[in-house]
């Protein structure tokens, strides 16, 4: 019995890791296109002068940034589903539609940089929706990219 909680506990301590690291930023939706059901090219523009902005490993230097997703279930987080890409997707398409800003983020090792040379391009493997916060006060939904 003490060895079947070791191990859960263990496991629950590993999920928790998978989760730690990630950032968003609010940005602009550019431009978007869907390939197929589940893959599609989208840029964002991060918004002006957010603090996160600087910190933020992937998007923190770039003018517009560009991912190139498709779908590929993840063990590690199974709420990431096709169905959710795909009601994620449609609400990135209304986003695009009415120029209407979102937050968007990654989370894991969350996004794959296609090319060192211009790591403004990125390759995601599913979207989720989540929470984040923005200070002590506030939290806000947030599309992740999980890689």
């Amino acid at each position: 019995m003490e060895m079947k909680l070791l191990l859960v506990g263990a496991s629950l301590t590993m999920m928790q890791y998978a989760w730690a690291g990630g950032s968003f930023l609010e940005v602009t939706v550019k431009e978007f296109t869907r390939l197929e059901t589940h893959n599609y090219r989208l840029t964002v523009v991060p918004t002006d002068e957010q603090p996160r902005r600087q910190t933020d490993s992937y998007m923190g230097k770039c003018a517009e940034f560009t991912v190139v997703g498709t779908f590929r279930r993840s063990r590690k987080v199974p709420e990431f589903t096709k169905e959710t890409q795909a009601a994620v997707l449609a609400g990135i398409e209304v986003a695009y539609l009415t120029h209407t800003t979102i937050n968007f983020g990654w989370m894991g090792s969350g996004l794959a940089v296609l090319n060192k040379n211009n790591p403004c391009v990125v390759r995601s493997q599913a979207l989720g929706k989540g929470w984040g916060r923005v200070n002590a006060d506030k939290e806000v939904s947030v599309i992740f990219s999980y890689y």
